[in-house]
């Protein structure tokens, strides 16, 4: 899935996520954090931002990964509020 997500490969990434969920294959945290980051690079923030907000309700370990994640890509689309908001 990095893979997908560093060439551009997005949509190939999220079907990706999809299916392995669909198969019943829970994403882990750092598959997580994967697309997370390659949704923000890949300039698709109201997904990456409702993302998190999935990553905030099943309860997993939002830990500095994510809010670093977060905080450096918000900064990189010029959203400089948001980011220090978080």
């Amino acid at each position: 899935m990095e893979r997908f997500c560093k060439v551009g490969g997005i949509q190939d990434a999220q079907r990706l996520f999809f299916e392995m969920q669909d198969c019943g294959q829970l994403p882990n945290f750092q598959t997580y954090v994967v697309l997370l980051d390659g949704l923000f690079k890949n300039r698709q923030l109201s997904r990456a931002m409702q993302l998190f907000r999935e990553i905030e309700a099943k309860k997993l370990d939002v830990n500095i990964v994510v809010y670093t994640v977060l905080i450096e890509d918000l900064f990189i689309a010029g959203k400089i509020e948001s980011a220090r908001d978080l």
